[in-house]
Parts: C-alpha cells; structure tokens; sequence
C-alpha cells in the first residue's frame, strides 16, 4: 500500500512526481550524519531513529529520538542546536523518505498554497527541540527522568491487560538513556533503583514497567506540574 501522509499534502504531492527517496534500514544500522542530510526533510515510514553525538571524552550524547509518523528538517539552524550528529535505526526495521529542501521549494513556488505544510513541517521540528531543551534544563536528574518515562509511556508503552501496569519498551538502554538525560549511568542506576525500592517501577534492559497507579500516585503528588 502506498505511503500517503495525513495533512501533508507536499509530501504527498512531492512523492507523486517522484521527488523522494526512499531508504531502509537494519536495526543499529548507521543511516546517515547531518552532514549528508543537511537541507533536507525527513519522515519516518516506518521505526524508531536515535540521533546521537560523540563528546570530547568518546561517549556518546542521545539528542534526540524520531519516531513513525514524525518528520525533522535538517538545516543551519540543526547545527546550531546539535552541531554534528549520526542517525541510527534503534528497531529491526527503519524506512525513511527524504526530500531535498530545493526541491520542495521550487515546489511550493508552483503552488503557493502548499506553504502551509511546509510551516507545519517546521513546527514540528521547534516543538522537538523545545521539549528536549525543556527536559534537559531541569537541574533535577530525578525530574529529568520521570518527564522521560512519562513520555516513553506516550510513545512506546501499553497497558498489561493483565496487571494494568504501563508496560513501556524503552528505544534506549540505561546508559542511553543517561546520555539522552545529560546525566551519568550511575546517577540514573541510583534514581531507578530507589524508585524500585519504593515499588513504583521494575526495569530490567529496555523493559521498564511503571506500577499500577502507585507510580502515577507519585508522580501527581510529587511533580504535579509536569503532569499537565
């Protein structure tokens, strides 16, 4: 079945005339580095992508994560907010289309009513970056990391039909998931374990489990805020 993308009428108009091109990708494969997607528009047919950063010391900070359905411009401004980075299918399958942004203006300079999308496009990409700039300017590791798993819980988790626990299959492992926290594997090992001891949560690699209203009990009452 043919990909259309719902309330883009560029993508799919660009598609139609053949003005895409489509990759697919193994799990860990490396897709690209933004030098190579530099200007251009991506969307995810189908996975999860981990967008990742060599620091000076030879670890590695997770930036960002795209998943299905999302799209990401890469441009100057990318650089500015990441400087270089790597993409990297996190799941067993990843497609992507990607569209050259000179193209996609030529494009909507043939049919000016397209613009829009192309603004809703950027939209996307600001409202990413903004609640990844939000979660990381939290002094609070802790905080930090009940924003993510509330998050994780939107995206990647389900509800056991059994026990009702929120059941979330993490894209990332511990110590990824300290660097997508800007924090240390030890410091995140701390919070998790305590939150274990408090019977909130189980975690084990990837697989985190979030109580049955006990770790939503918690969080309300502890960060009522974040909530919202």
């Amino acid at each position: 079945m043919e990909t259309q993308f719902t309330n883009l009428r560029l993508l799919n108009h660009m598609k139609s005339l053949g003005l895409y091109k489509k990759q697919c990708y193994s799990q860990n494969e490396t897709i690209c580095s933004s030098i190579y997607t530099k200007n251009k528009i991506i969307y995810v047919v189908e996975g999860t992508l981990k967008a990742y950063s060599i620091n000076q010391d030879g670890g590695y900070t997770i930036l960002f994560l795209l998943n299905k359905g999302q799209t990401f411009i890469e441009d100057e401004t990318s650089k500015k907010a990441f400087y270089d980075y790597n993409l990297v299918s996190v799941e067993s399958k990843a497609i992507l289309y990607m569209y050259d942004l000179t193209d996609t203006y030529s494009v909507i300079k043939q049919y000016p009513d397209l613009n829009q999308d192309l603004y809703n496009l950027w939209i996307e990409k600001y409202q990413l970056l903004e609640k990844r700039i939000r979660v990381i300017h939290h002094k609070s590791v802790q905080t930090r990391l009940i924003q993510v798993l509330l998050e994780f819980q939107e995206t990647y988790g389900y509800i056991c039909p059994k026990t009702k626990d929120v059941i979330i299959n993490s894209p990332l492992n511990q110590e990824e998931l300290a660097g997508y926290l800007r924090s240390s594997r030890v410091s995140i090992n701390n919070i998790i374990q305590e939150l274990k001891y408090k019977l909130l949560l189980d975690y084990d690699k990837k697989r985190i489990v979030l109580k049955k209203n006990s770790f939503h009990q918690f969080v309300n009452h502890n960060y009522g805020l974040i909530c919202n």
